[in-house]
């Protein structure tokens, strides 16, 4: 199987949709391509796809760069799913090298992910990748309401 990584395109917003389900969140094609549409102009954002030959696009990953107050610059991977049936085939190993090969060239010299406590196969693939555990947290969200 020849994999290529590549930037993410409109075209591929459905596909990204589809492995977006995959991964537990649901998400239409339009609101896959509204937000691709707004990433695509972000350069803070880095959307790639990792595509195998006529199969078309079997996974994806988002990365940010993050400026915070108290530590370095870092990018974060805010998203990496790789279609169910090429799972351990490489492609989410690629896409990881392509991040971090833009992290470096954004001057960064750390790579953060995140993921559940429960995805123990997504821990394991992280950590025999280089990536080790510093800590867990708890999430919490608030729904906004929005002003009429």
């Amino acid at each position: 199987m020849k994999l290529i990584t590549r930037p993410a395109r409109p075209a591929d917003a459905q596909r990204i949709a589809d492995l977006s389900g995959q991964l537990g969140y649901p998400v239409t094609t339009a609101q896959a391509a509204a937000r691709l549409a707004s990433l695509l102009t972000e350069p803070e954002h880095l959307v790639l796809v990792g595509q195998a030959g006529d199969a078309g696009v079997i996974g994806w990953l988002h990365a940010r760069r993050c400026v915070e107050i108290a530590v370095e610059p870092l990018v974060e991977v805010l998203g990496l799913v790789v279609d169910e049936e090429r799972r351990s085939s490489g492609v989410g190993s690629a896409l990881l090298r392509a991040a971090e090969a833009w992290a470096r060239d954004k001057g960064v010299k750390e790579l953060r992910v995140r993921a559940r406590v429960a995805r123990d196969e997504a821990r394991r693939f992280y950590e025999c990748r280089g990536f080790s555990l510093e800590k867990q947290q708890n999430v919490f969200t608030k729904e906004l309401k929005t002003a009429r």
